[in-house]
């Protein structure tokens, strides 16, 4: 069993207040967990409307499937419009 986890850094665009910030985020991290089947939260929460960081984990029998997985997710934030990457890493257990 292969456990692959990511955290990704990102810049909410448009957000002018929190209430702004958890729309965009609940949003995403419910297409991604109905998309992807993976787990996705908010890390160290804070009242920057403009920055999150997201922890995602997802669970497989092969390394390359986990990897994969993982990298389309990347993929995916990346081409959404309203947010941008900031930083990312992948890593496999």
């Amino acid at each position: 069993m292969v456990i692959g986890s990511c955290y990704i850094d990102i810049r909410i665009r448009d957000s002018n207040s929190l209430k702004d910030k958890r729309k965009i985020l609940i949003s995403l991290k419910s297409i991604m967990r109905q998309k992807f089947n993976i787990s996705i939260t908010e890390l160290n929460p804070t009242n920057n409307w403009c920055k999150a960081t997201l922890g995602i984990a997802c669970i497989n029998d092969s390394k390359q499937i986990a990897y994969k997985i993982l990298s389309k997710i990347v993929d995916f934030i990346h081409s959404n419009p309203k947010v941008d990457i900031i930083d990312y890493a992948i890593e496999m257990y």
